[in-house]
């Protein structure tokens, strides 16, 4: 994946948007994607399939999360779990989630791979995540196939193993 150096540019003609993105285009396929940065405001995590463009939607209200979670954080200090929490948590979410339907596990903080091809996005950045490229609002054909290519690839439903 290259990273293109220009910018977005913003749909109201302001260029201070508060989440940060930026195109990438896929050396293999020549897909055009979209990397946006994830919103503080969202609750929940994003973690991709290792095989695969798939990734799982972990909402932190999720209550086999939140169990998780108080099993992690029964067993560290308070210290540990807030100078470390990801890498504690994480680990845990991993391991109760279901296999993805290609064979591969999520994992949290890899890099994403092109929706079209399933090439790591080289140029990923940390906390960003892969969608498809801005395009035309007019553009109502290429919205429907955006949105049914995500409806395939984002699992937020029926997401967990049974404990172990």
């Amino acid at each position: 994946m290259t990273e293109s150096t220009t910018p977005l540019p913003a749909e109201d003609g302001d260029d201070n948007h508060w989440l940060a993105s930026y195109p990438v285009h896929c050396d293999k396929c020549q897909a055009t994607l979209l990397m946006l940065e994830h919103s503080p405001f969202e609750n929940g995590y994003y973690l991709y399939c290792d095989t695969c463009p798939r990734r799982v939607d972990v909402s932190v209200y999720d209550s086999v999360f939140q169990e998780i979670e108080k099993q992690v954080s029964d067993t560290h200090t308070a210290q540990e779990m807030d100078s470390n929490y990801l890498g504690l948590v994480m680990p845990a979410v991993e391991a109760r989630l279901r296999p993805c339907a290609c064979t591969g596990h999520f994992k949290f903080g890899i890099t994403p791979r092109c929706l079209y091809c399933a090439t790591p996005v080289a140029n990923a950045r940390e906390g960003f995540n892969v969608w498809p490229a801005d395009h035309d609002d007019a553009d109502t054909e290429q919205t429907q196939r955006d949105e049914a290519l995500l409806q395939q690839l984002i699992l937020n439903e029926d997401l967990w193993q049974e404990k172990p």
